[in-house]
């Protein structure tokens, strides 16, 4: 082409090179172009062709490839470049292509962030060399905006404060990698977050591309939900690393927790040699009313095949804190699997009741997981998972309640089921040291609800006062003194002579230890060996040093102490034992002797002062394994703790451990106030064990020496028994207005059986006074609180002959005690209260009683023995199979359960009332009471009346007569029965029968009977009818007499499946007809079934729907129920509860409406259509016409027709008739005069 032609026919050169461009990197430029081709007309590629890179005139470098980067450049400097194609086989080069500048700039991919000064992104244009580690970036904010996904930001050294370094939502928009200047460690690189906002939220299923290296994390504050550091949740999987959460607090009002994090909803972070220091979940404010859950971390809610993990951190000086509950002082989990690798856990704390207005527990002061589990979509319910704590140290935590009664627990390690098969692994951990605040060193670690674990896995443990958990641990675990390096100052890795060393395990059932210790050290070490227990790895296989002394026990005489202990295996030279005046740690100021043998007498000593003793064994190596724990004494024995003994002696004993009396009666002469009364274990009986009396106005009863007294068990009430062998009651407790009992009097961890008495109260008899207070105008009574915990009272009898006699168990007149965790068993009356009769004067004020956590079962009140013109206390019929209030009260029964109790009327014909609990009618509106159940179960209790005449059987679990309140309550399988003529039985759950007072001497007002009934379900119950009787039972479910007399309020409630003996009418089966004009109780929110004959009861938020429990006998709602979601929050001034009768947070989902009845399901509303409505039949011969409403659901597809001869058919596959479109059907080919029934179902697309 052209004016000229050249000699050749084509050129030998290559062609130019094309398309050449330039991209800026950090000191380099990247150069890409187009291939030159063989030809201008061909498409193919030139062969054999390398490239000439040229910077300004010179060439650089040559490549075969058609990019390349030009290294060594200056950031800010300009430079040209070509690029020429090269024949490789020719030589021949083609020209240069068109020239292009590039100008290298700092692009990563590290970005370095100053903790002052640096540089905005503004001075890009002018600072080529912004981002790097010369000129820093000013903010972590601006060093997102300019990393590109897969760059680490790093964080130089000092602190980074201000609204750019904080309140970071990833948003899932690029993949970083955050880190600390890796020349520093973590505590030298801090983000301080100034308590205003958190560090950062993962929320958009960030995965673990997203990493937070060795930083320190400090003062973050989150006032929204849990995570005052970090939120993590929808499926985001961020990692962390040798990160410190140092100092942040959860301020929220939520139930979620998490001092430093929170993590839910699918999450599943890890977290990898991390240190969680001073965090806090505090809820105390004035909205705070959730319990206080995971001081540093909570997490909830995770996905099936995952867990969160924890591997090689540090949890210290967490605190989980509130007005209400708290537990999980370092880490809480629910509803989510975790995995705890060898992890250190010191000086974290669960502080509940921090005002000290109420008696809320504190659990778990280093970790709580509970029902460790996920949710199955597939199952559409929670399922068990796993936990794991594995090769790790758990000292020195606390649990502490800011109440009065001592209501802390396991302040170690809480783990509980919810009935899901979950599955614990709890193997090679040191578990020591851990205290509530009122000093009990025991449940170091507690497995609850035992029966509900599909897998308890725990061996290779060594953990303190492991008496209670000792069925749930192989052989291999074992109990003696750590021996740490120095765990006074937080070194609690095991020192040499550690007996611990080499006793784990490299795997137990299918799981495997860790191959690295928590400070990343091979594990096991030496190679070959067993690991050690605990989160630290000693170099050494087995410890040369003998073992810990054990058992050691002391015995006072005047002058002298006489030590004596067990033989130690590895003791083949001597014993050493040392002596002070105080706790102390073993040195050789404190030296006395050593001994060959197993005992030494000191002697020389001041019977004034207490001595504190230690022994140590020493082998022929010359080594002293550690001391034993240390005992102390008084030459001359004073107590505090008195111990008794089946085997002891009043006589010639001291009372000390080695030298127990042989009776409670004689211990309790010689208690101070703040002593403890300790029984060993086995059975006392004799007289010195039965027929106690602590009485007023007797001049050897000193009231004052029982303030803060315990009279405890050493090993638990199942070991230790008070046998009164049916000869007389166990105590009698009777004060006044000077000699009074406070709840510091307690009694725990026994068990009394047998106890009887022809007068009143079979156990125990508790009296107090009455008297005037002038100040307030009132009546009172005298403060008579002892308190009951963790005890049982079993086959005790009140069985008086033909006068009757009251409260199986016990008797209180005008008394208030305590009841937690007791079970009374088998117990009976010959008149009223099976186990416990409540009396005393009506008009009297008195302290609340409390029952929480108590279990009735098994126990019967009667008339035997009591002829109709008996006398004494038999003018009232037989009342109460378990508890009989003789009048209204203030009475609290919290997650109690009365099963199996029974009241008989065999001989008379006064009636019979409350099979469980009977409250009659004579309260006094003057004290305003209320008897208040919560949570609680009634199951099985029958009320029966085997005597003829025309008597009646009310209430087969309850009958009130009285103002009462009832919540998160299951009254299920109750019954109410006539067994005889002329008679009926009425109310086989409840009978309601509150009678009208008026208010004498001030306006004459009539005031009502209340009863509050809030999320309960009454299901299943049963009334019958004698011969002869006109009903065949009256109020399967619920008899409401003197209708007109009674007001209250009664929403979100299910009753629903309650039955009479009539099989043909359904008019008395749920509840009794009563005139509409007469029913004056506020109702809506309810399902009740046949509600067809009660219209009054309906409002228009009511129903009659089936509520498809979970199954025949567990009356949790399905996911199919239409009950869900379908309650009121409040109604007519009456609040629904916070949690359900399981303790799960109602309404759940938060914002949504509670469902009806006493468990709360997890979803807002069931996904299933609703029950098909006003059903119709007409009949025809040979022929059934069946209409309905059309649901109100848009995406109904078709009907279901179902067809038996059976009433009250649960619909099968074999049942079905047809399916149809339309919202009528008829049904031919049917038999003349034979009862059909039918039922339709709606299905959805």
């Amino acid at each position: 082409m052209g004016a000229y032609e050249n000699s050749l026919s084509s050129s030998p050169s290559p062609l130019p090179v094309a398309g050449l461009m330039g991209t800026t990197k950090t000191n380099s430029a990247y150069l890409s172009w187009t291939a030159v081709k063989s030809s201008l007309s061909s498409s193919s590629n030139a062969a054999d062709i390398k490239y000439l890179i040229y910077q300004g005139d010179s060439q650089v470098a040559s490549t075969v490839s058609t990019t390349y980067t030009v290294t060594g450049l200056d950031n800010g400097t300009t430079y040209t470049f070509s690029v020429a194609a090269q024949d490789t086989s020719s030589g021949e080069t083609g020209a240069t292509s068109k020239s292009i500048s590039v100008t290298p700039k700092y692009r990563g991919p590290k970005w370095y962030v100053a903790s002052s000064g640096g540089s905005a992104l503004a001075d890009t244009s002018t600072n080529a060399d912004l981002g790097s580690i010369g000129s820093p970036i000013n903010h972590l904010t601006s060093a997102i905006e300019i990393a590109s996904a897969g760059d680490t930001i790093i964080m130089q050294k000092g602190t980074h404060t201000g609204s750019n370094n904080r309140g970071i939502d990833w948003n899932a928009s690029k993949s970083l990698v955050i880190m600390g200047d890796p020349n520093y460690t973590a505590e030298n690189i801090i983000i301080d977050a100034g308590g205003r906002d958190r560090h950062f939220e993962f929320d958009s299923g960030e995965d673990n591309t997203y990493q937070v290296i060795g930083l320190t994390l400090y003062d973050g504050k989150s006032t929204d939900q849990g995570g005052g550091s970090v939120s993590i949740g929808n499926n985001s999987s961020p990692v962390f690393k040798k990160v410190i959460f140092k100092e942040n607090v959860d301020a929220s009002s939520d139930w979620r927790g998490g001092g430093a994090v929170n993590i839910g909803n699918y999450s599943t972070p890890s977290f990898y040699y991390c240190t969680f220091d001073g965090n806090l979940v505090d809820r105390t404010g004035t909205d705070a009313n959730s319990e206080a859950y995971g001081g540093a971390v909570f997490v909830y809610s995770s996905p099936a095949n995952m867990s969160v993990l924890f591997e090689g951190c540090i949890f210290k000086n967490n605190m989980a804190k509130g007005n209400q509950s708290a537990t999980g002082g370092a880490l809480g989990a629910r509803d989510a699997q975790v995995d705890i690798i060898n992890c250190l856990f010191y000086g974290n704390t669960a502080y509940s009741s921090v005002d000290g207005t109420n008696n809320s527990p504190a659990i778990g002061g280093a970790i709580t997981v509970q029902a460790p589990g996920y949710y199955s979509n597939s199952q559409q319910n929670w399922v068990g998972g796993n936990v794991k704590i594995i090769n790790s140290t758990i000292v020195n935590n606390l649990v502490k309640s800011g109440s009065d009664d001592n209501n802390s627990n396991v302040p170690g390690v809480y783990l509980d089921s919810w009935d899901r098969s979950e599955k614990v692994w709890f193997f090679n951990n040191i578990v020591w040291g851990n205290k509530t605040d009122y000093g009990s060193n025991n449940y170091q670690v507690w497995v609850s609800n035992e029966s509900g674990w599909g897998g308890k896995y725990l061996n290779y443990n060594v953990v303190q006062n492991s008496n209670d958990i000792s069925s749930l641990q192989d052989d291999d675990s074992f109990e003696t003194d750590p021996t740490f390096v120095d765990s006074a100052n937080g070194d609690y890795s095991l020192s040499n002579a550690s007996q611990l060393i080499g006793k784990g395990a490299a795997s137990y059932e299918g799981v495997s230890a860790p191959n690295a210790d928590i400070l990343g050290l091979s594990r096991p070490n030496p190679s070959g060996s067993n690991p050690d227990i605990g989160a630290y790895e000693n170099s050494l296989s087995i410890t040369p040093y003998p073992a810990q002394v054990t058992n050691l026990t002391a015995v006072g005489g005047s002058q002298s102490v006489t030590l004596s202990w067990d033989a130690v295996a590895g003791a083949d030279s001597v014993y050493k034992v040392y002596q002070h005046t105080s706790a102390f740690s073993v040195a050789a100021a404190y030296f006395v002797d050593t001994t060959s043998a197993k005992t030494y007498t000191i002697t020389g000593l001041d019977n004034a002062i207490r001595y504190y003793f230690r022994v140590s064994a020493v082998n022929t190596k010359g080594y002293e394994g550690t001391a034993s724990s240390s005992i102390d004494i008084t030459p001359k024995y004073s107590g505090p703790v008195w111990w008794v003994s089946t085997s002891g002696n009043d006589d010639t004993n001291e009372g000390s451990s080695g030298s127990p009396f042989g009776s409670i009666e004689h211990a309790l002469e010689l208690v101070s106030a703040g002593d403890t009364v300790m029984l060993k274990p086995g059975t006392y009986n004799g007289s010195g064990n039965r027929d106690i009396e602590i009485l007023r106005n007797t001049s050897s009863t000193n009231f004052e020496n029982y303030k803060n007294l315990v009279i405890t068990s050493e090993k638990g009430a199942a070991s230790t028994i008070i046998d009164a062998e049916h000869k007389g009651r166990h105590f009698t407790i009777s004060g006044n207005t000077e000699d009074t009992i406070d709840s510091t009097l307690q009694f725990i961890g026994l068990t009394f059986i047998r106890g009887r008495s022809s007068d009143n109260g079979g156990s125990f008899n508790i009296q107090a006074e009455n008297y005037y207070d002038s100040g307030t105008n009132k009546n009172r009574a005298t403060l008579m609180q002892p308190k009951f915990k963790d005890c049982i009272f079993k086959d005790n009898r009140a069985d008086g002959g033909n006068n009757g006699s009251l409260g199986g168990a016990f008797h209180i007149s005008d008394g208030a005690p305590i009841f937690e965790n007791c079970v009374f068993d088998s117990n009976y009356s010959n008149n009223g209260g099976g186990a416990i009769n409540i009396t005393g004067n009506n008009q009297n004020h008195r302290d609340i009683l409390w029952f929480r956590n108590c279990t009735f079962k098994n126990n019967r009140a009667d008339d035997a023995g009591l002829s109709q013109g008996g006398g004494g206390n038999t003018n009232w019929g037989v009342r109460g199979g378990a508890v009989w209030l003789g009048f209204g009260m203030d009475i609290s029964f919290i997650n109690c359960v009365f099963e199996n109790n029974e009241a008989v009327e065999l001989n008379r014909n006064d009636g019979v009332y409350g099979g469980a609990l009977s409250i009659s009618q004579q309260w006094a509106h003057e004290v305003d009471p209320m008897v208040r159940i919560y949570n609680s179960r009634f199951t099985n209790n029958v009320t029966r009346q085997e005597a003829s005449g025309g008597a009646q059987s009310h209430g087969g679990a309850i009958y009130a007569g009285a103002p009462f309140t009832m919540v998160n309550s299951l009254v299920d399988s109750n019954r109410a029965a006539f067994e005889s003529t002329n008679g009926t039985g009425r109310g086989g759950g409840l009978y309601i029968d509150g009678q009208t007072h008026y208010n004498q001497g001030i306006d004459g007002n009539e005031i009502f009977a209340k009863s509050i009934l809030v999320n309960n379900t009454i299901v299943d119950n049963y009334a019958n009818g004698g011969s002869g009787a006109p009903y065949s039972g009256e109020g399967g479910g619920i008899f409401l007499d003197r209708s007109n007399e009674q007001r209250g309020v009664w929403f979100n409630n299910i009753i629903w499946g309650n039955r009479t003996a009539n099989t043909t009418d359904t008019f008395w089966h749920n509840m009794n007809p009563v005139n509409s004009d007469q029913f004056k109780i506020d109702t809506d929110y309810n399902d009740l079934e046949f509600s067809e004959h009660y219209p009054y009861f309906m409002g228009s938020n009511s129903y009659n729907v089936d509520p498809a429990f979970y199954s025949a006998t567990n009356y949790q709602l399905s996911t199919g129920s239409p009950l869900i979601g379908a309650g009121a929050t409040s109604f007519y001034g009456s609040s629904a509860p916070l949690v359900d009768i399981l303790g799960n947070v109602r309404p759940n989902p938060a914002g949504s409406n509670p469902d009806l009845g006493a468990y709360e399901n997890s979803l807002a509303e069931s996904p299933y259509p609703k029950q098909v409505k006003n059903l119709v039949g007409v009949f025809g011969s040979r022929q059934v016409s069946l209409s309905w409403d059309a649901n109100t659901e848009t995406d109904i597809k078709k009907y279901l027709v179902y067809m038996s001869t059976t009433m009250d058919f649960e619909p099968t596959p074999a049942d079905s008739v047809d399916e149809t479109t339309a919202t009528s059907y008829t049904v031919t080919g049917l038999t003349n005069k034979t009862e059909y029934h039918f039922r339709i179902a709606a299905v959805d697309s």
